[in-house]
């Protein structure tokens, strides 16, 4: 039915949004967690670390620079998920409008005809 249809359609909009909500989240803790690495590698080139920490410091800032990228791909896809779903609920909406604007249409016009039956007389 058509309530059960436009339950579907918030529902499934609600989903895309609580998705994008947790990407964000997501994307903000990869940010942070990139920036403190790369506040730790810095530390540790300007301190008398070895070479050795520095390295293997700057190979986890690699990872979570790539990390925070990937969470942001994550957000932009939920973001067009997000979009997909509503042009698909505006078609579907459309699509069970049409026929009842026809029908509105129709009888607008039997009405008319009507009036103009009952003026004739």
């Amino acid at each position: 039915s058509g309530a059960s249809a436009e339950s579907l359609r918030k529902l499934a909009l609600k989903h895309a949004e609580e998705e994008i909500a947790l990407n964000k989240a997501s994307l903000a803790t990869a940010k942070n967690t990139y920036e403190k690495n790369k506040n730790t590698l810095a530390n540790l080139i300007n301190s008398d670390a070895t070479d050795e920490q520095i390295e293997k410091q700057r190979e986890i800032t690699t990872e979570a620079r790539k990390a925070s990228a990937e969470e942001r791909k994550d957000l932009e896809e939920a973001i067009k998920n997000k979009n997909a779903i509503v042009r698909k609920n505006a078609v579907e909406v459309k699509t069970q409008i049409k026929p009842l604007m026809k029908q509105l249409n129709n009888k607008t016009k039997k009405r008319q005809k009507l009036k103009k039956t009952v003026l004739k007389l």
